[in-house]
């Protein structure tokens, strides 16, 4: 029994924390797991009731299956428990998709992934005439959302009770987009993601018009053909005032679509910023970012594929704002060894618990400087070896 009570200890210290993280969360289903297996009955009277015991952590989904089969088999494991259903996989028709839409099972998913790319009114009408969707709180859809198909998806009761919705890479385009911001008005939606559909700056202008978005906190528009226009758009729009993260990568952004951002009195909030894969910022864009006050709320800052040179990383090194950063992405840049070395010697990047340096042009020369660094966490160190030194 020594194995069990192992076990038995590891599972009392996970549910004895105030919170359990995503690496917590699998190490709990995997002792669900193996003791349903090797100790069915003690699992069912001891082991269960005591995981019932903390329902605050079984508020997030406990585990992700890929099927409804696989759905039935596990919510008897943990009856309380939600779980993440992710059909992507599976991509089933019509007609199937119909049957498991009224699988009683459904009632313990917190988080739906679906993706149907033939008949999709007809999926979007099985899905929201689903009767078992109570707990629902995410979803993740991709779609083909032209033919009225998001007139049908915001009609949906669990609607009004999603936290997090992602509609990415689904051909929506800025009428489907108004049907969908205009049924917010009495949502509880505070995430939202449209990555991959052709916006522009005439979709972003919506959510000024918007007022159900005022609960948003992050908002991922990358690849949506925003350009600067479209940023200035989303600058001007008090409604998203409190918003906390900011996706707007891949989006041909330049230096004069980020002052709009920065000059705003409506993005104050930010605390994180994803401006990767924007080569068109370059230099001038990025020293205009960090040597503004206005970045000293930033925790979370992606420049990955920036156009950055040691210019910038030595205006990143150099900037008196960034001491709350937490999380730093530099790679694909032309960052050589200059810029490594002023980084290392950032003792405003003290609070680094992440930087991604890779496919620069970094050299050992400027490797051992950011692992020499005086600033930089062992953590972030070790880091750097594993990504530069490989």
């Amino acid at each position: 029994m020594k194995n069990y009570d192992f076990a038995l200890q590891e599972l009392r210290s996970l549910m004895q924390k105030d919170a359990l993280e995503g690496r917590d969360r699998a190490r709990l289903w995997g002792l669900i797991l193996k003791a349903n297996s090797d100790y069915s009955q003690i699992y069912a009277s001891r082991w269960r009731p005591y995981i019932e015991g903390f329902p605050h952590h079984l508020e997030e989904p406990l585990a992700t299956v890929g099927s409804v089969w696989k759905l039935e088999q596990v919510t008897g494991l943990v009856p309380l428990a939600t779980f993440e259903l992710e059909l992507f996989q599976s991509s089933p028709g019509a007609e199937l998709f119909a049957s498991l839409m009224l699988k009683p099972s459904l009632e313990r998913v917190s988080t739906l992934a679906v993706g149907f790319s033939e008949a999709s009114m007809s999926c979007a009408r099985a899905l929201t005439a689903s009767p078992h969707l109570t707990h629902l709180r995410s979803l993740i859809l991709k779609s083909d959302f032209d033919n009225g198909v998001m007139e049908v998806v915001v009609d949906a009761p669990f609607m009004r009770n999603l936290n997090r919705l992602e509609i990415t890479w689904s051909c929506v385009e800025p009428r489907e987009l108004q049907v969908l911001l205009s049924s917010l008005t009495n949502a509880r939606l505070e995430h939202l993601d449209v990555t991959g559909n052709p916006l522009g700056a005439e979709g972003a202008e919506l959510f000024s018009q918007a007022p159900g978005v005022r609960r948003l906190r992050t908002l991922g528009m990358s690849e949506c053909g925003l350009f600067d226009d479209g940023v200035a758009e989303l600058a001007q729009a008090s409604t998203l005032s409190d918003l906390e993260t900011l996706n707007i990568g891949y989006n041909e952004i330049t230096a004069a679509g980020l002052k709009r951002l920065i000059d705003s009195p409506h993005m104050s909030s930010l605390r994180a910023l994803d401006l990767g894969a924007n080569p068109t910022l370059s230099d001038d864009g990025v020293e205009m970012l960090v040597t503004s006050s206005w970045s000293a709320s930033l925790k979370r800052l992606d420049l990955g594929y920036t156009g950055l040179s040691d210019r910038g990383a030595l205006a990143i090194a150099s900037s008196p704002h960034l001491d709350q950063l937490e999380a730093l992405n530099l790679c694909v840049n032309g960052i050589g060894d200059q810029g490594a070395y002023a980084l290392a010697n950032a003792q405003s990047l003290r609070n680094l618990r992440e930087l991604q340096l890779g496919d620069n042009a970094i050299g050992p020369a400027g490797i051992q400087a950011l692992v020499d660094s005086p600033y930089l966490s062992d953590s972030v160190k070790n880091q750097l070896r594993a990504e530069l030194m490989g």
